[in-house]
């Protein structure tokens, strides 16, 4: 990474009028989690380029890891209006409309994208985690079995959301090892002997090994979950703001193996930090936490998360209102 940052940089002082030099070191920034300078140069590129999109969609997203979902919202709103037809965008806004539940604005960008998307990773999955988070389960399992079906591959985040909803479909109808099968399909990677966790997969190791320990193959759980915990502490595993989704993930795996305190200390950090992205999705809606649900501290993580994005909620309003 410093090496990339560096080259940016060098790009950067020899074109500094280029879009992509520019953009290009905000993204190395980003990647460093260092999201001030980044998004400096985002703004700055926007100020230059008011019509372009990419500076004010690589705004919003910077300020996704410290949970900032109403600032994010008002800069997709200004990549959205640069280019009304975008699907990163479109995808986006229902995204973080969808952290800050506010469905009826969700259900808007939801509609918008179904008269528009056929093969879009992104943007089926983002579909499906919204059809999930508002109760209706079998058209998430529908929007992911097309999405299987189409072979879409390349997309980490997606497949984490159509992974998690096929294992949830498993897990409802009683049959964990189906749901492990269809990780063999996906991921031969993790039923290696020496399973290699990387951020492509570590969401997905995690989820099969609940899989395990449902299916009475608590060594696999134990061995996959102690896998995905190591890894997770590789440097930089988990900075920038394209992975701030897989933030959650050391805490599940605590609590698959059992370390129920461990995965409680690991929320209240991740929470304390601003973690925020697919909250609700990963915390009350994830049977990872199950033996977790009833513990008061959860409860209490929860009732704050749900507090700051019913804050942050009428803070975008108002700024709507504004416009």
């Amino acid at each position: 990474l410093a090496a990339a940052i560096n080259h940016a940089e060098s790009s950067a002082r020899l074109d500094p009028g280029s879009a992509t030099a520019i953009l290009g070191l905000g993204r190395s920034y980003d990647a460093r989690a260092d999201y001030a300078p980044a998004r400096a140069l985002f703004s700055r590129e926007g100020e230059r380029e008011p019509a372009a999109m990419e500076s004010s969609f690589y705004a919003a997203r910077s300020f996704m890891p410290a949970g900032d979902r109403s600032s994010a919202l008002c800069w997709l709103r200004r990549s959205q209006a640069a280019h009304p037809v975008s699907f990163e965008s479109g995808s986006h806004l229902l995204l973080v409309n969808g952290c800050l539940e506010d469905f009826a604005a969700a259900g808007y960008w939801s509609a918008w994208l179904d008269r528009r998307v056929t093969n879009q990773p992104q943007a089926l999955a983002l579909q499906a985690r919204h059809h999930y988070l508002t109760g209706n389960f079998e058209s998430a399992v529908q929007t992911s079995n097309i999405a299987l079906r189409l072979e879409l591959l390349g997309d980490w985040h997606a497949d984490t959301i159509f992974m998690r909803i096929k294992r949830d479909e498993a897990l409802a109808a009683g049959l964990p090892q189906s749901g492990i099968s269809l990780f063999a399909q996906r991921h031969p990677d993790l039923f290696l002997p020496n399973p290699v966790i990387s951020p492509g997969n570590i969401m997905q190791a995690v989820d099969l090994a609940y899989l395990y320990r449902l299916a009475g193959q608590g060594s696999r759980a134990r061995d996959l979950a102690s896998r995905a915990i190591e890894a997770y502490g590789e440097t930089r595993f988990v900075s920038g703001s394209s992975r701030a989704w897989l933030i959650p993930s050391r805490a599940e795996a605590l609590a698959v193996l059992g370390d129920h305190d461990a995965a409680l200390q690991e929320l209240e950090r991740i929470v304390d930090a601003g973690w925020r992205i697919h909250w609700r999705w990963e915390t009350d809606l994830n049977p990872n936490f199950d033996a977790l649900r009833e513990e008061p501290r959860f409860r209490q993580l929860v009732d704050a998360l749900e507090s700051d994005m019913a804050t942050q909620r009428m803070q975008a309003g108002l700024y709507a209102e504004s416009l």
